[in-house]
């Protein structure tokens, strides 16, 4: 396939840009033409990593020059447009309030570039609760939108822990491509791959072996963590080999069930036998979140990423929200590999 030219829209710290990167249609034959992001520091730490000053940078999509903002700068032509569009909007933590968000009208923007720029191909992606509001009726408004446009449309629903890395993050994969035709497409999800394939197969392979003590939960806030929460979907296990979806809000004491906590039994365990052994209830031992490191790999990051985190001196809270709002890297990669070789 010829070598493609993209454009990363609200590209956070490139988990996109990677996941085509790590394809294997693709690992040598894509070029950038710019991102945007509204986050500074998703900016900045994007473009320290992908070392790109040549590349056009837009701190917002409404900054882009389309029909309706026809004063604005222009992109060079592209031919794959990726977005993460903002996901707060239709998600449990925002309330799933959709377009009544401003930012669920993002999704517009979206479709203002498809129809000036004419790309052949796009991969957008949002939470999988997208489906579920006002009973699937934005998830048929925002197809329609894009049918619209002149693409036909793969949907696909998948699981992170299917696809390299050990986390439940369930995501919604929009996939076009330009056609006379314009339709759904019926194409079938990209096979699920063997964990024990996985560079972390399990959270325990990823935990670095340590206690840092600003990562242990409190005393005092330990009561509210390890409370039962009847308005949350979960329990409240701890020790889970395969962990809760990530959240922009990490660096707060969330409930244990809507976050990650693992005891100093199961952190330090011998095997991952052994660490499957350990108890799943909250009891008096020490417990911990994650860490920024650990946080990356969850997301298939690999660890010079961290180095860089480092570098700019990234606190936790601003860390988490970045590594929360990215898209696991090993799922991008199996959704552009089967996407392409089906179209």
């Amino acid at each position: 396939m010829n070598k493609l030219r993209v454009f990363d829209a609200f590209s956070g710290i490139g988990g996109f840009r990677f996941g085509l990167k790590n394809s294997k249609l693709f690992h040598d034959s894509s070029s950038f033409v710019g991102y945007t992001d509204s986050d500074g520091l998703c900016r900045k730490v994007y473009s320290e990593i992908f070392n790109c000053p040549e590349e056009k940078c837009f701190d917002q999509i409404q900054d882009i020059h389309t029909t309706a903002n026809p004063t604005n700068e222009y992109l060079p032509e592209f031919d794959l447009l990726l977005a993460g569009f903002p996901c707060q909007p239709f998600a449990n933590i925002g309330h799933r309030r959709g377009f009544d968000d401003k930012r669920g009208t993002l999704i517009f923007r979206i479709c203002e570039l498809l129809e000036f720029y004419k790309p052949n191909y796009f991969i957008l992606e949002n939470v999988q609760k997208i489906r579920n509001i006002e009973k699937g009726e934005t998830l048929k408004v925002v197809s329609e939108m894009l049918i619209s446009k002149g693409y036909s449309l793969c949907l696909w629903d998948l699981c992170a822990s299917n696809y390299g890395v050990p986390q439940q993050r369930r995501r919604m994969l929009f996939c076009g491509v330009k056609d006379s035709n314009p339709r759904i497409l019926d194409i079938s999800k990209p096979k699920k791959i063997d964990s024990s394939l996985n560079k972390y197969p399990t959270t325990w392979h990823l935990l670095e072996k340590k206690m840092p003590q600003k990562h242990i939960v409190p005393k005092k806030t330990s009561e509210t963590v390890f409370k039962k929460n009847l308005k949350w979907e979960g329990d409240l296990k701890v020790n889970r080999l395969i962990a809760r979806p990530l959240t922009a809000t990490m660096a707060k004491w969330h409930r244990a069930n809507q976050d990650n906590y693992f005891s100093k039994d199961f952190v330090f365990a011998n095997t991952v036998t052994d660490a499957s052994q350990c108890s799943t209830i909250p009891n008096n031992q020490s417990m911990r979140r994650i860490s920024l490191l650990e946080g990356l790999r969850l997301q298939g990051f690999e660890d010079n990423v961290h180095e860089i985190f480092e570098n700019f001196d990234i606190k936790p809270t601003a860390g988490f929200r970045l590594i929360g709002n990215s898209i696991p890297i090993p799922l991008v990669s199996n959704v552009v590999d089967k996407f392409f070789q089906s179209i």
